[in-house]
């Protein structure tokens, strides 16, 4: 298990008000660090905020990233990883979550059922999907802000590979297209949301495409004569972070 691993899971763990703390001090650091990062390489790091919320298209992530389970948040890279072609639904629980709530498959008749070698495990799992899926389709999908809010045991429940709530949305990187790939968290909401009537969730960027961000770059110095109709969520303007703000 690496050192960061082991951070988190002991940040996670402490009480809520230390856990605030920690996690300012760590999320200012973050934005510190790739701001200065940017100045020195900035064709490694972006001038993004590393802890922006976009509102995305649930649709649109279609594919995984080829830097699948890499948190290299606030960074620029090259080469081919946005070239996968692995797809997302492909994965068991997506697979699993779209055989029980569309096609109206027991469990057990499932992809996750494969998964599991103990059955209290795999039973547990699934109640655990089964009270996710009716949340959103009582409550209507919520920020993870905004969950901590109004359902702060809902909240903590679900952090299980990062520090807080707060840096616990659906996760992505970007290519250099544009398009957003899953990376990491959120598999669960995110295959949720495809089968419900959800329109758009907030995601956080871990990583963009170096073409990507020369896009980024050019939108920003072409203000507003850009002719682009910045219809893409990575290029439209944002107020909201998540993180130390509160």
């Amino acid at each position: 298990m690496s050192w960061r691993v082991r951070f988190q899971e002991r940040v996670a763990d402490l009480p809520p008000r230390l856990n605030r703390l920690v996690v300012a001090v760590v999320i200012t650091w973050v934005r510190w660090t790739t701001r200065v990062l940017r100045r020195i390489l900035p064709e490694k790091y972006t001038d993004a905020d590393p802890y922006a919320v976009l509102y995305v298209d649930p649709d649109r992530i279609t594919r995984v990233s080829g830097l699948h389970d890499e948190k290299r948040r606030g960074w620029v890279v090259d080469g081919e990883w946005d070239e996968t072609q692995e797809r997302f639904q492909d994965q068991p629980v997506p697979t699993a979550i779209k055989q029980r709530f569309e096609d109206g498959l027991e469990w057990k008749e499932t992809a996750l059922w494969a998964e599991y070698d103990a059955p209290e495990r795999f039973e547990r799992e699934c109640a655990r999907i089964e009270r996710l899926h009716d949340r959103i389709a009582t409550d209507g999908y919520r920020s993870q802000r905004e969950l901590l809010k109004t359902d702060p045991e809902a909240a903590w429940s679900g952090v299980n590979a990062t520090l807080t709530p707060l840096t616990n949305e659906v996760t992505v990187d970007i290519g250099r297209d544009g398009r957003m790939l899953w990376n990491m968290l959120g598999k669960h909401r995110l295959s949720i949301v495809k089968v419900s009537d959800v329109e758009t969730i907030p995601v956080l960027v871990f990583s963009r495409h170096r073409d990507w961000q020369l896009v980024r770059e050019e939108e920003i110095a072409g203000g507003e004569d850009s002719t682009s109709s910045r219809t893409h969520p990575d290029l439209i303007p944002t107020a909201e972070t998540d993180g130390s703000d509160e």
